[in-house]
């Protein structure tokens, strides 16, 4: 039954909602279909009178959102309303186009948390046609909000000058294409982009942001590509033509997000999603289509470059998760759920496996290579490499993977 924590969400939210002189929501509906007339905020927020500067608003709106988002997103089902659901959604939706990305990023969190612990797979799609993808809801039924990006910005009372067009422009794009990252990790983004409609206006969006001028919307729509990439059909589960050639469709832009001239923001949000897109389908780069990508993360992961080190480590984090060279291991003993503290412990694991045996292949420099080092990844890299470039991963494996100790969450590595 629906309670304690139908309690505590809409309490945060009201909180929140009630000290921000911009919102349009104006009060958000309690656990009891009224609203509370003092609720309590989390521990270590400032609200009231206290809250009234720019970055106590923020410093509010981002830690009440994230709060909310953390709690639904470990809720049963049935413990959490459809009234305080649907506040939840509604809430998220205004507030992705907050001026501050941190705002912004937290809720897009409670958006995707709420679909995927108290949505269902009509509500995910009714979401992404409407918000990100600004297209007519197949339930008329569920819009309860104006959505739409000019409506947000305006009701939020920044949308008129014309002067802010253009950052309203960064802000809305961004705010969606974070929509679209988190509604797409959840349990119903293997479905939506078996949806012709959905995968192709995705598909559309994606190619438009990465050529987008501003590195905030490129960055996002990177990062985006992660689940557009790992919940496609795969193969043997093809429904949709277009969903089967998703790699192949985004494997330029890929590309040119991994040229010396782009900036190290992009290039790290873009290590990021292919390692995420690795992990949800771990074969989707060992194939011929795959292979100018590996190369071209391979490039990265060897530059010597000293202005791009957090760029070269993620793209060593992608290469060793895409060449399935992790070991089994729990992060922390808690199942694996920080990623990067997974990869380390991989890593130094596989250091600590890879050495050389009697009778495996040898790199150039005269070194074996045990099989304890051939991933099956790794063995369908080099049975698909063209030219040189089996013997320079192999190389690289042996000689730079394995020594790797300094893997870390710095510098947004997150994966």
């Amino acid at each position: 039954m629906p309670g304690s924590l139908d309690g505590i969400v809409s309490e945060w939210l009201d909180t929140m909602v009630k000290h921000d002189p911009s919102s349009a929501s104006g009060t958000v509906v309690a656990a009891d279909g009224v609203t509370s007339s003092a609720p309590t905020s989390p521990e270590g927020i400032v609200v009231g009178p206290g809250a009234a500067s720019a970055s106590e608003l923020i410093q509010t709106q981002s830690s009440h959102l994230t709060a909310a988002a953390e709690v639904v997103s470990h809720s049963r089902p049935d413990s959490i309303s459809d009234m305080v659901a649907r506040s939840c959604l509604d809430i998220s939706r205004e507030y992705l186009y907050s001026r501050d990305g941190s705002v912004r990023e937290a809720a897009a969190r409670v958006l995707g948390n709420t679909l995927n612990s108290v949505g269902d797979a009509d509500d995910a799609a009714n979401v992404m046609r409407e918000l990100v993808l600004n297209m007519q809801p197949l339930d008329e039924s569920f819009r309860t909000a104006k959505t739409s990006a000019s409506a947000a910005s305006n009701k939020r009372g920044w949308g008129n000058d014309k002067r802010e067009d253009k950052k309203v422009d960064v802000i809305t794009k961004h705010g969606r294409l974070l929509a679209c990252h988190s509604i797409l990790t959840t349990q119903w983004g293997e479905g939506l982009m078996s949806t012709p409609d959905i995968s192709d206006a995705i598909m559309a969006f994606i190619h438009k942001c990465v050529k987008d001028d501003n590195p905030v919307v490129r960055s996002a729509a990177y990062h985006a590509m992660g689940p557009i990439l790992g919940k496609s059909p795969t193969p043997e589960k093809v429904v949709s033509a277009t969903a089967a050639l998703t790699l192949k469709e985004l494997r330029s832009d890929i590309l040119k997000g991994t040229r010396a001239s782009e900036r190290v923001e992009v290039q790290l949000a873009l290590a990021r999603g292919l390692t995420s897109a690795s992990r949800m389908s771990p074969n989707l780069f060992l194939c011929k289509s795959g292979m100018p990508i590996m190369d071209a993360a391979l490039m990265l992961a060897m530059s010597s470059s000293s202005a791009r080190p957090n760029v070269q480590k993620a793209f060593q984090i992608f290469l060793w998760v895409a060449l399935q060279m992790e070991c089994n291991n729990n992060s922390r003993g808690n199942g694996g759920d920080n990623e990067d503290q997974s990869t380390l412990m991989a890593v130094m694991e596989g250091a600590r496996l890879m050495v050389p045996t009697r009778g495996g292949p040898a790199d150039d420099s005269g070194s074996v290579v045990g099989d304890a080092m051939m991933s099956p990844g790794l063995e369908k890299y080099i049975e698909l490499a063209e030219g040189e470039n089996g013997r320079i991963m192999m190389k690289f494996v042996t000689q730079t993977l394995a020594k790797i100790e300094d893997l870390d969450d710095q510098g947004g590595l997150m994966c």
